[in-house]
């Protein structure tokens, strides 16, 4: 991961302080080392602080990459009657009620499609919905 990849993973906040921690190891006191010595310790410093930036900046990645994960709704179809019913499940109310709301138009009128209460499957964590509609004959 090149260095600007890793900054484009932080908040501005966050920035800032790496900023300052890689300011406050220039500004420790290395009185009485020799040089060589100060190097050597001032390279482990900036060496802990970047491995710790670049675990950070992979923390976020992932993070990112599980936000933009598809949304799964499954769906379910039954006979009732002449009609049917569209069973929708999903772990987001937005997501489902926005398909759900394409699934009626996408319904005939005559049908008298019609959305159901949206309600929350206790054992899953599901959101769910059913989507009616009455057959023409």
């Amino acid at each position: 991961m090149t260095p600007a990849e890793i900054i484009s993973r932080f908040s501005p906040a966050e920035r800032d302080e790496y900023l300052k921690a890689f300011l406050h190891i220039d500004q420790m006191s290395y009185a009485g080392m020799p040089r060589a010595d100060r190097d050597v310790l001032q390279l482990a410093h900036y060496t802990d602080l970047n491995d710790l930036m670049v675990a950070a900046a992979n923390a976020n990645a992932e993070k990112d990459q599980v936000a933009k994960a598809p949304v799964i709704v499954s769906a379910r179809h039954r006979a009732h009657g002449s009609g049917g019913v569209h069973t929708l499940r999903c772990k987001d109310q937005k997501t489902l009620q926005e398909r759900a709301q394409a699934l009626k138009a996408g319904i005939d009128s005559y049908r008298s499609p019609s959305i159901g209460t949206l309600r929350m499957d206790a054992l899953t964590g599901d959101h769910v919905v059913e989507v009616r509609y009455y057959g023409l004959g």
